[in-house]
């Protein structure tokens, strides 16, 4: 039965691997490994292959751009000027998203947001460790990042909106979710979310992080 599936994944594991498997465009084969008698043990576990993407590279993201700031920034996300090659790198997979999901390709979504998001963390990882202990210049990686997450958060939003909800509730803003995810503010950054008091100190006061948080969850029965 279909509810058996959630004996085994969560809703937003599910759904993210129905959106991968581009089913509007051919026939695909559904096959969880759990309920498949014939699968190989030591395979991975296909319905598993996009949900990575929200378990290990997004967490990671989220949680360092947090964690981050926290430990080197007073708890505050830093409200300075964006690096231009950030901003077009967010503003072309946004628009390209858009095209794809007027299209219905949901499939070439799901590849779009993997490319998107590996990206972003692969500059934060390279761009913090380039920083070192420059706090100036940390603040600035950390900004840029802020800025990848929002947007990654804002294009995962109608495929994991759980997860991307409670990563939004940490952000501590005033404006409400149909404000922050609104389509028509896509290409704003923070500065359009916080209050003037908060441009003129150069920061806005994130909601503290607890260690080990996972925004995107596995299913309980995937740690055993």
């Amino acid at each position: 039965m279909a509810d058996e599936l959630l004996d085994h994944y969560t809703v937003e594991q599910l759904r993210a691997h129905f959106f991968a498997l581009g089913l509007g465009m051919k026939p695909v084969s559904f096959q969880p490994k759990p309920l498949n008698p014939t699968a190989n043990e030591s395979a991975p576990d296909p319905v598993l292959k996009e949900s990575a993407l929200l378990t290990n590279i997004l967490n990671r993201l989220a949680r360092s751009c947090f964690y981050e700031a926290q430990s080197n920034n007073a708890g505050y996300l830093p409200l300075v000027n964006i690096d231009e090659a950030i901003i077009e790198d967010a503003e072309e997979t946004i628009l390209e998203y858009e095209r794809l999901m007027h299209r219905l390709e949901f499939h070439a979504v799901m590849s779009l947001l993997d490319s998107f998001i590996r990206r972003a963390n692969k500059y934060w990882a390279d761009a913090i460790r380039a920083a070192g202990e420059d706090p100036i210049q940390r603040a600035a990686v950390l900004a840029n990042s802020f800025h990848l997450l929002r947007v990654a958060l804002l294009l995962m939003h109608p495929i994991a909106p759980m997860g991307v909800l409670k990563a939004f509730s940490y952000l501590n803003l005033e404006v409400d979710e149909a404000s922050f995810f609104n389509w028509d503010s896509a290409f704003e950054g923070f500065l359009a979310f916080v209050d003037d008091k908060e441009k003129e100190q150069g920061g806005h006061l994130l909601k503290v992080l607890p260690p080990r948080t996972d925004f995107f969850e596995k299913h309980p029965s995937q740690f055993t």
